[in-house]
C-alpha cells in the first residue's frame, strides 16, 4: 500500500470528476487555523485516506488520518461520536430513517437512530443519510465523507490528495493537488442561471451548482430593492428533479418551492424562518427572489442578482359533493341539491364571493362518465357566493317536461362541476339519479264476464294494455239486483262502495293465461260455502310503481266494470213455519213464513191423509204470490233477480186448497226452494206437518146490519142491529166483530140468540167498522156482512 505517495502510479487512476474541496478557517485569537476537507460518496470503496504536503514541490507526503481509515459510522456510539443526541442534527438523523420506514410500513413508528445503527442501516437507508449529509458538516463527518485538519499552520500553503481504499485494501487516488492556504478563504460566488416559476401560491426557485458551495440560501423581497428576508428554514443542499408543472428538470439542479403555508382548517398561516414570520407568497403579488452561497463552514458569499416572480391561482374548487337528488310530486321535477365548494382541491378555503355551478343531466349514467362530451348535457348553470355562511347548500329544480314519461318512471343522473372567477374549473361531482315518481294509475280493465261454480267463483277479464302494467287486484262486494250493494240504502252512493281485497294476478301470470287460454281468470275460493248472495266483483290493474286504477274514489265507474256471479250451490232454505192452518167453506188456507234467504223463490205445499203418509204435491207459490200447479225444478238465476239483503216479505206465503172435501182431516207441510231448485229437506220431505179439516157454508144467507145508534143513557157504547130475523130451529146464533181505525177485526160478541147487540166498550169519537156471522145449528158459518161504520 502505497502511503506516502512513492508507491505504485495508482494515482494514474484517479476519477476526475471526484472533487476534493478544501476550505481554511479564520485563524483564531490564539493563531489556531484548520482546513476543512469534503468530498462526494464514491462506489466501490469502503473507505478514504486523506493526504497532505506542503505547496512548492518539497517536504514529505504523510496520510494526516493516521491509521484510522475515514468510513461511516457503523454504531449507535461512533454516531454520536459527531452527532450530539437530542441536537437539531439527531433529530434530521431520525426523521430521515423513520420516513424510509414509512415508505415500507405505514404503521411504522418513529425510527430511533441509536438502534437503526446498531443494527446496521439498509441500502435505502444509507442513500438517504448521504443525501440530508450534503447540507452538513457533522453529518458528512459521521457519513465519513468529510475530514478537519486542525494540525496546520496560519499562513502555510497546503497541497491535498484524497484516496479511495478498496475492499481489498490498496489505495486509488480520487483526487490530487487541491491547494489551500491555512488562514486564507474566498467566499463562494453566488450561483449562476437564477431562474423563477410560479404556481398557485408557490414560486420556485432553480440555479446551476456552484462546485464551491456546499449549501445555498434564499431571500425573497416584494420591490426590487428589499429589503429581503430569508425564506429556506434550513440550508439548500440538494437538487429538484421535478418542476413547479410537474415535469422533470434535466439534468437536477439545486433550487427551493417558497409556497403558502396553511392552518389544518384550510386559512392561510405563517411561519418562522430565522426567527423572522414569513407569510405568503400571496397570488398576484411580485416577489423578488436572490440566492447565495455558503462554503463548508457555513459562510455565506454575495448574493446574486434578483429574479422576480408573481405567484398566479390556477387550483381548481374541489368537486361539489353531498349531491342528492329528490322528486317533486305536486310540481312534477328533480330538486338537485349539493354542498356550497368553500375550498380547493387542496382543502384550502376559497376567496371568492362568487362562483358558478355547470349541471349536466342524462338518461344514460354512461354518458355522464364520458368526461369530453360532458359540456353537451349542460341542462342549468347556478350561481352563488361560497363565503355566505348562510347558505351552506345549493339547489336547483329541474321541471323538464322529459322527466315525467308517458308510462311508468324514467331515471335521470346528474352531475355537477364548479367554476371560480378566474375559470378555474372542478372536476365533476360523483354521479346521482332520480326519478319523477309515477303517480298516474293505470286505466280501467273490462270485465269478459263470470263462471259460478258449487265451491268458488271464476271472474275473467281483457287485458290492460299499458305499457307499465305490472298486475291486477281483484275486489269483491256483494251484489244488489246486478248492482254493487252499499250497506244502508238499496241504491250505490257515488265513493261508498263496499269492496274488498281478494286477490291479486301478477302480470306475468296473466300473460301466460292468456297465451294458454285467451282469457285472464281469478278464481275465488273464499267465497262463503253454500252463500246465495250474489257477488260482485271489480279488477283494477296496477303499475310496476304500485298506483292502483282508483275508477270513482275506489268505486267502479262507469258501473259496467264489475261482473256480478254466484256459486252454484247445494244448500236448500230453512224448511217454512207454518202460522195458519184455517178451514173455509168447501177449502183450507195454508199460511206460513220462511227464512229471509236472499236467493229464496218458491214454496211447494203438500197434503197427506195421513201424519206420516207420504205426501202429495198440491201446488207451488212463487214468491211473487203467484201460483203454479207444477213444481220449480229450478234455473241459475240472474243476479238482476238476487238482492243483497233478503225481503221479510218475500218469505210469507198462503195457499187455498180448494180440493179438500168437506169433514175430512188432512195432513199439510210446506217446504222453501231457491232459484237453483234447492229444496228444503228434499230428500225425504220430513218437514213439520199440520191437520185441519173444512167444512160448506152453502145456502146461508150473509147477516145485513142496520146503521148504528147510539145507546142511551150513556155517554159511550154503540147499539148494533141486524137481519135476518133469528130462527131457533136453524140457527144457534150470530157473532159481532169490530175494527176500529182500520185495524183487524176482533169478535167483540158471545153468539147472540136475536138481532141486536150493545158495544158497551165502544168510545165515543172513535169510528168502528162491524160485521156480523151467523152460526148455524151444525157450527157452519155464513159469510161475513157486509161492514157498516159509525161512532157516538
Amino acid at each position: 500500500m502505497d502511503t506516502n505517495g512513492t508507491g505504485p502510479a495508482d494515482r494514474d487512476t484517479a476519477d476526475p470528476s471526484a472533487l476534493l474541496q478544501a476550505v481554511s478557517s479564520e485563524v483564531g485569537p490564539d493563531g489556531e487555523v484548520s482546513i476543512t476537507l469534503v468530498w462526494e460518496r464514491q462506489p466501490f470503496y469502503t473507505g478514504y485516506h486523506l493526504y497532505r504536503r506542503a505547496a512548492g514541490g518539497g517536504g514529505r507526503t504523510a496520510r494526516i488520518n493516521g491509521t484510522r481509515t475515514i468510513r461511516p459510522a457503523a454504531s449507535c456510539r461512533e454516531l454520536q461520536r459527531y452527532v450530539a443526541e437530542g441536537s437539531r442534527q439527531w433529530a434530521i438523523v431520525g426523521n430521515a430513517l423513520s420516513a424510509v420506514a414509512l415508505r415500507a410500513d405505514p404503521a411504522a413508528a418513529p425510527v430511533d437512530p441509536c438502534a437503526a445503527m446498531d443494527r446496521g442501516l439498509s441500502t435505502e437507508e444509507a442513500a438517504m443519510f448521504d443525501a440530508i449529509a450534503s447540507s452538513d458538516l457533522a453529518l458528512r463527518l459521521a457519513r465519513g465523507t468529510a475530514f478537519v485538519d486542525r494540525r496546520v499552520v496560519a499562513d502555510r500553503q497546503y497541497e491535498y490528495e484524497l484516496r479511495g481504499v478498496r475492499a481489498d485494501a490498496i489505495e486509488v487516488v480520487l483526487a490530487r493537488a487541491v491547494l489551500v492556504r491555512a488562514g486564507l478563504f474566498i467566499l463562494p460566488d453566488p450561483p449562476s442561471g437564477l431562474t423563477a416559476s410560479i404556481g398557485d401560491g408557490k414560486a420556485l426557485t432553480l440555479w446551476n451548482r456552484n462546485p464551491y458551495a456546499a449549501t445555498y440560501m434564499v431571500e425573497r423581497a416584494t420591490s426590487p430593492g428589499g429589503p429581503f428576508q430569508q425564506v429556506n428554514p434550513d440550508p439548500v443542499a440538494m437538487d429538484v428533479t421535478t418542476d413547479i408543472a410537474n415535469q422533470a428538470v434535466v439534468p437536477p439542479r439545486p433550487g427551493f418551492l417558497d409556497y403558502q403555508h396553511w392552518t389544518p382548517d384550510g386559512t392561510p398561516d405563517t411561519h418562522l424562518v430565522a426567527g423572522a414570520t414569513i407569510s405568503g407568497p400571496t397570488n398576484a403579488t411580485t416577489y423578488y427572489y436572490r440566492v447565495a452561497s455558503r462554503d463548508n463552514l457555513d459562510r455565506l458569499g454575495a448574493w446574486s442578482a434578483a429574479v422576480s416572480a408573481m405567484p398566479v391561482r390556477s387550483t381548481p374548487p374541489m368537486a361539489p359533493d353531498e349531491v342528492q337528488v329528490a322528486a317533486q310530486v305536486a310540481s312534477p321535477g328533480l330538486a338537485v341539491s349539493w354542498r356550497t365548494v368553500t375550498r380547493d382541491v387542496d382543502n384550502h378555503l376559497l376567496p371568492d364571493v362568487s362562483q358558478s355551478y355547470d349541471i349536466f343531466r342524462a338518461a344514460d349514467r354512461a354518458v355522464l362518465e364520458d368526461a369530453p362530451t360532458l359540456a353537451t348535457h349542460r341542462v342549468a348553470t347556478v350561481y352563488a357566493n361560497p363565503s355566505d355562511v348562510t347558505v351552506p347548500t345549493q339547489r336547483w329544480v329541474d321541471t323538464d317536461p322529459i322527466l315525467v314519461p308517458p308510462y311508468g318512471q324514467t331515471t335521470f343522473f346528474y352531475r355537477i362541476s364548479c367554476t371560480d372567477p378566474l375559470g378555474d374549473t372542478s372536476a365533476p361531482s360523483a354521479i346521482i339519479g332520480g326519478y319523477v315518481p309515477d303517480t298516474r294509475p293505470p286505466g280501467p280493465t273490462d270485465m269478459d264476464g263470470a263462471d259460478g261454480f258449487p265451491d268458488h267463483i271464476r271472474v275473467f277479464w281483457k287485458p290492460n294494455g299499458e305499457p307499465d302494467l305490472a298486475g291486477y287486484q281483484i275486489y269483491r262486494g256483494v251484489c244488489d239486483r246486478g248492482e254493487l250493494y252499499t250497506p244502508g240504502g238499496k241504491e250505490r252512493e257515488r265513493g261508498k262502495c263496499d269492496l274488498t281485497l281478494v286477490g291479486q294476478v301478477a302480470l306475468a301470470d296473466a300473460k301466460a293465461m292468456y297465451s294458454a287460454t285467451g282469457r285472464i281468470h281469478f278464481d275465488d275460493f273464499t267465497v262463503p260455502e253454500g252463500s246465495p248472495l250474489c257477488y260482485g266483483y271489480w279488477v283494477r290493474a296496477y303499475d310496476a310503481a304500485q298506483n292502483l286504477y282508483g275508477g270513482d274514489r275506489d268505486c267502479p265507474s262507469p258501473s259496467d266494470q264489475h261482473v256480478c256471479m254466484r256459486l252454484l250451490e247445494k244448500t236448500p232454505p230453512p224448511a217454512p213455519i207454518m202460522t195458519v192452518l184455517r178451514a173455509r167453506s168447501d177449502a183450507i188456507r195454508v199460511e206460513w213464513i220462511g227464512s229471509p234467504v236472499q236467493d229464496l223463490h218458491a214454496f211447494h205445499v203438500y197434503r197427506s191423509d195421513k201424519e206420516f203418509d207420504p205426501p202429495t204435491f198440491l201446488g207451488c207459490v212463487f214468491t211473487d204470490g203467484t201460483v203454479s200447479t207444477s213444481p220449480w225444478t229450478g234455473l241459475v238465476p240472474s243476479c238482476m233477480d238476487i238482492p243483497a239483503e233478503p225481503d221479510p216479505l218475500a218469505a210469507r206465503g198462503h195457499f187455498v186448497d180448494v180440493t179438500a172435501i168437506e169433514g175430512e182431516i188432512y195432513w199439510y207441510r210446506v217446504s222453501a226452494l231457491d232459484w237453483l231448485g234447492n229444496e228444503s229437506e228434499s230428500a225425504d220431505l220430513l218437514l213439520p206437518s199440520s191437520s185441519t179439516f173444512t167444512y160448506s157454508n152453502v145456502g146461508m144467507v150473509p147477516p145485513v146490519v142496520d146503521p148504528l145508534t147510539a145507546m142511551a143513557g150513556s155517554d159511550c157504547g154503540l147499539e148494533i142491529h141486524w137481519g135476518p130475523v133469528f130462527d131457533p130451529v136453524a140457527l144457534e146464533g150470530f157473532v159481532v166483530f169490530r175494527s176500529a181505525g182500520g185495524g183487524p177485526y176482533r169478535q167483540v160478541s158471545p153468539i147472540v140468540a136475536g138481532n141486536t147487540f150493545d158495544d158497551v166498550a165502544a168510545r165515543a169519537g172513535v169510528r168502528y167498522a162491524y160485521r156480523i156471522q151467523s152460526v148455524d145449528t151444525q157450527g157452519r158459518l155464513s159469510e161475513p156482512s157486509s161492514p157498516v161504520v159509525g161512532s157516538r
